[in-house]
């Protein structure tokens, strides 16, 4: 629930840059975006993102103004694992 109410706080630019740090890890929500994922009746040409709940936990789904439809909620982060 702390991901989720400190997503609430922070503007779009702000969780972008959440993306990544100067040393190549992930930073705070992790938001990741993956141009290549598609899923049953999403339209392909909506980018799809993510970002980070806990260790484990993830929410996938896209941004549309200002805002986050979720699609899928990935509880062992197995829909798309670290690598």
């Amino acid at each position: 629930m702390d991901s989720l109410r400190l997503l609430t706080t922070m503007s779009w630019l702000e969780v972008q840059r959440t993306g990544g740090s100067s040393y190549g890890g992930k930073v705070g929500l992790g938001y990741t975006t993956y141009p290549g994922m598609k899923v049953d009746g999403v339209s392909e040409d909506i980018l799809l993102s993510g970002f980070r709940v806990s260790d484990r936990f993830r929410i996938y789904g896209f941004q549309l103004d200002y805002i986050f439809y979720v699609i899928m909620f990935d509880p062992f982060h197995d829909i798309m694992p670290s690598s």
